[in-house]
């Protein structure tokens, strides 16, 4: 996995929070092919986060809420709040030499840090274990189903690094196959091949498998090059069989090799601030987002 933090080994665990590097994707209907609105996304994000009340559309044991939310240099940095009211406390009665139960108004707030990228879509997210990757989604994702009659996916970016080296250490590539769809839309020149494809058949996803066990060129293939240019983006999957340089059948799997990284949690909002605007800054450097 990327590591961008120095590690320290005694560093107690819960000092440490783990961020994953995601992008909300617009699910396609038959109308987005004759556009390309990339606005839809962000503007609905933004009106999601900034004004809407979840609690209106979302039916869960706990109220979820957006707040501290921050825009800088066209990127929202926010905290999404899971609330959950305390019915009753322990309290220990000294007279008697008993535990208590006694009415109470009082609210525990856990809070997950988020950074969203207005141009690019790209969502980094704190996971903790009071809120965790699948609450997170499904309060983004259901929000917008409800308010903005659309679906959107949060979808986790792959590991480039480790997708990037299979080309430099694989003795020979047997099969390559995607499972990939169209961007939010994204005009960067590498992924034009595959999604003429996908366009021009009017595809909601595109199932491609590419075999050859004398070997596949990965290292010159410009088909090859865009597919995963939609991968890294997390516009779709990649799973790749090779052969290592001793012979052993390698098996690599998008899905499986997710980004995310652990870190030293920051002790303040301006030490969060700083902490995500740093990482997302690395992440378009990793793809090639030169800003």
């Amino acid at each position: 996995m990327i590591n961008y933090i120095k590690q320290y080994n005694n560093i107690d665990l819960m000092l440490q929070t783990t961020i994953y590097y995601s992008r909300i994707n617009l699910v396609k209907i038959i109308q987005d092919y004759e556009t390309k609105d990339e606005k839809f996304v962000t503007e609905k994000i933004v009106d999601l986060i900034k004004n809407k009340d979840t609690s209106e559309v979302i039916e869960s044991s706990h109220k979820w809420v957006f707040g501290d939310i921050e825009e800088v240099n066209g990127v929202l940095i926010a905290k999404l709040g899971k609330i959950r009211k305390r019915d009753q406390d322990t309290s220990f009665d000294y007279a008697h030499k008993k535990f208590i139960k006694i009415e109470s108004d009082k609210e525990d707030v856990f809070m997950s840090h988020f950074l969203f990228d207005k141009k690019h879509h790209f969502f980094l997210f704190e996971e903790r274990p009071e809120v965790g990757y699948k609450e997170i989604n499904h309060i983004l994702t259901e929000s917008f189903k409800r308010f903005y009659k659309r679906e959107v996916t949060i979808d986790i970016l792959p590991n480039k690094v480790e997708l990037d080296k299979i080309p430099k250490i694989a003795k020979r590539t047997i099969s390559v196959k995607f499972k990939l769809r169209l961007s939010n839309p994204d005009d960067d020149e590498d992924l034009k091949i595959m999604e003429t494809i996908i366009k021009d058949i009017h595809a909601s996803k595109a199932d491609m498998k590419f075999t050859n066990e004398d070997g596949l060129d990965i290292v010159n293939s410009k088909t090859y090059r865009s597919g995963t240019a939609l991968v890294d983006r997390s516009y779709g999957d990649v799973y790749i069989d090779y052969l290592d340089k001793n012979g052993n059948l390698q098996k690599f799997n998008s899905k499986k090799g997710q980004l995310k990284e652990t870190i030293p949690k920051p002790s303040s909002d301006d030490g969060w601030k700083l902490k995500l605007i740093d990482l997302h800054t690395k992440l378009l450097e990793l793809l090639g987002k030169h800003e």
